[in-house]
């Protein structure tokens, strides 16, 4: 019978995580469309200024973008070609391969994505009250989702540190297991693993 009990007690957990995810997600969409509001740019555009801001050329392409946001290609291209219009972005047409398109910030572009971080600055007043213990856990915790939703095809590729080739754990003086970059060769702490990492390369299973 106490099994029964606990069972439940832990569906209760999980439901209620669910649902303050979805809470926070309320605040985020909220904060996106009145700071859209302000710049006259839609969410989705302004989201697609910070990832080519972000991220090479290599993942900067409608059909990249479309696969990373889950959106289709059509909707994608609508969102670039206004940016275009606005002259925020560029295409770059590529000699190899004249299909493809990577996008490409102008320099009214990447002005405004250096200025974009604005938007959730009122979040972020709220989450740095915490002590730091409590954000490193959630932050684990929501990696960790992040993956298991990936690996499950609930999310497309994100590039985490947890599923990159370049992550790797090594044992300090005090032969405590840390979190390590072998392609910046420098160790880790919780605060500096990615979410978006430019140098992103998944591991092999």
């Amino acid at each position: 019978m106490s099994e029964v009990i606990n069972f439940n007690k832990d569906q209760n957990l999980d439901r209620s995580i669910v649902l303050a995810l979805e809470r926070v997600s309320q605040v985020f969409r909220t904060l996106l469309w009145d700071y859209g509001k302000q710049i006259k740019l839609s969410p989705i555009q302004i989201q697609f200024l910070v990832h080519i801001s972000a991220h090479s050329k290599k993942y900067s392409s409608v059909s990249e973008m479309a696969r990373t946001f889950n959106l289709t290609a059509a909707t994608v291209s609508d969102a670039i070609k206004s940016l275009e219009r606005k002259g925020l972005v560029q295409k770059i047409v590529s000699r190899r391969d004249g299909r493809k398109f990577p996008i490409s910030l102008t320099k009214e572009g990447l002005s405004m994505a250096n200025h974009l971080s604005n938007w959730y600055s009122p979040l972020m007043e709220h989450i740095q009250n915490f002590p730091s213990e409590s954000r490193e856990a959630v932050f684990i915790f929501l990696l960790k989702l992040i993956e298991s939703l990936k690996e499950n095809r609930l999310l497309e590729e994100i590039k985490t540190c947890l599923s990159c080739r370049y992550l790797a754990e090594k044992s300090d003086s005090k032969n405590k297991q840390n979190s390590y970059c072998l392609l910046r060769k420098v160790p880790l702490n919780i605060s500096e693993l990615r979410l978006n990492c430019p140098n992103f390369n998944a591991a092999t299973v």
